[in-house]
């Protein structure tokens, strides 16, 4: 056996014959790490403790021929190349070594160079073996982590880390089993954060950022093992307290929450005070099923923050008396579909600098049999909740798509039409395909149609916003942020966003032209746009003033009642028709 060197590959010669041994030993030693055994078994028992790069064993062997040994190297160790030699010199004996697991063939007697080209592109084959095998590994490593990565991302939120509302759902449907089956109460709670714009608006959204992960990260503090917290969106954090007893219990937990949230919060040298609103609601005296709790406390957080904020609030029955109406209202509401209630008004999109239409805005209105048109105020929160919202924005994105391609076929050019999500709609996993199929169905080409998302809704799960606004853009649909500068966008998020453009909130246009602060927040968006190759909307624009000072800050786009309300199609065709600037 040669001198052993761990840079060597390794050769395992088997052959009977020490003369035939002794040569290949000779020939390869200088070279290779060579070891010599004389039967198939001895190899056999030496590859138990060794591993050998190539294997060169004769054929013809007593006990066990090299044929019958092949199966045995490959599956000690599959990455052991075999290559066969014999004094046979027939095409047949080849075959036959090929067809039982050997890579190459030599005969007798030996050529010096064929044995050395042989070894040398067996070495070569087992190097590719043990790096495909390798490469397969590490795929499969790399698949698993990212896998759990994504099943992270799909049940948390990426900006607190906390479970997200998807998550908490489910949570608290099982917890409602359990709490069923064992007769004990439980309590819902949704807690909102007071007054966190003033904190975007001073410092930025950077701040406003860094303070929900560090709220998060103190309530969770405070939870229980057997509770759970998620971030709600937005600024609303949701609570499944199972270990209560009693409604004392919950007041004490509110109590705590108070205390945690009570010592200020540090950024860059600022202290920042922060108070918070809680709806609670308890199962089952104020309901048997997640959405009812979810809605109980939904209701009683809005009443605690009508109070002033920084307050808490059970739901109870005379909260009921404005839901009433707005059970009238659902009912309403869900035979308006069937009976064709719904109609879309168009509001047109400008270009500042021409005030040419360049696109459409499509707007849902309700024209009630009893109350005339009710407001989207009034019904399109409604619809969300009572999850109505699905099958009425995909009767939305239908119409606005039939109409515009109407008005492309009579000739009015090929106005794009926006047409706006709800978070839910965004979240439904089958909505890129969809909106395709939508598109065929209505033979509106995909570049003429632009979503609009508002921005918490987005930023609500970015991880999934990427996913479903890349979907969206790889179908060739135009994405809008709409709202913007009124969420909690991180701007390391939002350069990731596979998105067109930004529409300015119409709280910062109004009073733009008066107020320096609001000018300031119009010229950083539009400023953010430009860095991020996105196009900019102004939203709400009334006044010439306003107009103007877009036009100087670079703002390329703008609606408002400047320069038409929302009309219902006929008027915005007779529009359409004059062909006039706005």
């Amino acid at each position: 056996m040669s001198q052993a060197n761990p840079a060597q590959p390794r050769i395992l010669i088997v052959d009977d014959e020490p003369a035939v041994s002794s040569i290949l030993h000779d020939l390869l030693c200088e070279t290779y790490e060579c070891s010599v055994v004389g039967s198939a078994r001895e190899a056999l028992s030496l590859l138990k403790s060794r591993s050998y790069n190539l294997v060169l064993s004769d054929i013809r062997m007593p006990e066990m021929t090299g044929l019958e040994m092949i199966p045995f190297v490959l599956e000690s160790s599959p990455d052991t190349v075999v290559v066969m030699i014999s004094g046979e010199q027939t095409i047949e004996s080849a075959v036959e070594a090929m067809r039982a697991g050997a890579f190459d063939y030599i005969v007798k007697p030996f050529d010096s160079r064929y044995v050395e080209t042989s070894v040398s592109r067996a070495l070569q084959h087992h190097y590719l073996l043990v790096t495909k095998r390798r490469y397969a590994r590490d795929m499969e490593e790399l698949v698993e982590r990212r896998t759990a990565e994504r099943d992270r991302l799909a049940s948390h939120d990426a900006l607190t880390g906390l479970p997200n509302r998807a998550f908490f759902e489910g949570r608290l449907a099982q917890a409602l089993t359990t709490a069923a089956r064992e007769s004990r109460p439980l309590a819902v709670m949704l807690l909102g954060i007071d007054r966190l714009k003033p904190v975007n608006e001073t410092l930025g959204y950077v701040a406003g950022d860094a303070l929900l992960r560090d709220i998060a990260g103190r309530l969770s503090g405070e939870m229980g093992g057997s509770d759970t917290i998620a971030h709600w969106g937005g600024t609303e954090f949701a609570l499944l307290l199972t270990d209560v007893r009693r409604t004392e219990d919950v007041v004490g937990v509110t109590q705590k929450i108070k205390e945690v949230l009570a010592p200020p919060f540090a950024y860059e040298g600022h202290d920042l005070y922060i108070t918070a609103s809680a709806g609670i609601t308890m199962y089952p005296h104020d309901g048997h099923d997640g959405d009812a709790l979810l809605k109980n406390a939904g209701t009683a957080r809005y009443r605690a923050r009508g109070q002033g904020g920084n307050n808490y609030e059970f739901y109870t029955a005379e909260m009921n008396v404005r839901a009433v109406e707005r059970l009238l209202l659902e009912a309403g509401l869900r035979r308006a579909l069937e009976r064709g209630e719904f109609l879309l008004h168009y509001q047109p999109l400008i270009d500042t600098s021409t005030r040419k239409i360049v696109g459409l805005e499509a707007l849902v209105r309700w024209r009630h049999p009893e109350r005339g048109l009710v407001s989207p105020a009034d019904f399109i929160p409604l619809a969300e909740e009572s999850g109505l919202i699905l099958p009425l924005g995909e009767w939305v994105l239908r119409a606005a798509c039939t109409q515009a391609r109407a008005w492309q076929d009579a000739g009015f050019g090929p106005l794009p039409v926006a047409v706006n999500l709800s978070a839910r709609q965004f979240r439904q996993r089958d909505l890129p395909e969809f909106v395709a199929r939508v598109l065929k169905e209505t033979g509106l080409r995909p570049e003429y149609l632009n979503l609009e998302l508002t921005e918490s809704c987005v930023m609500e799960d970015a991880a999934f916003a990427v996913e479903t606004l890349g979907a969206l853009q790889s179908k060739g649909v135009g994405v809008s942020v709409d709202d913007f500068g009124t969420g909690y966008s991180s701007l390391s998020y939002l350069k990731r966003l596979p998105i067109d453009s930004l529409k300015i909130d119409r709280s910062f246009v109004s009073d733009a032209a008066n107020n320096d602060e609001d000018a300031a927040i119009v010229s950083a968006i539009v400023m953010l746009a430009r860095t991020l190759r996105l196009e900019v909307i102004a939203e709400g624009v009334e006044t010439e003033e306003q107009l103007s000072l877009l036009r100087r800050l670079g703002c390329e786009k703008a609606q408002g009642y400047l320069f038409s309300r929302p009309l219902p199609a006929e008027e915005l065709e007779t529009l359409l028709r004059s062909k006039k600037t706005l």
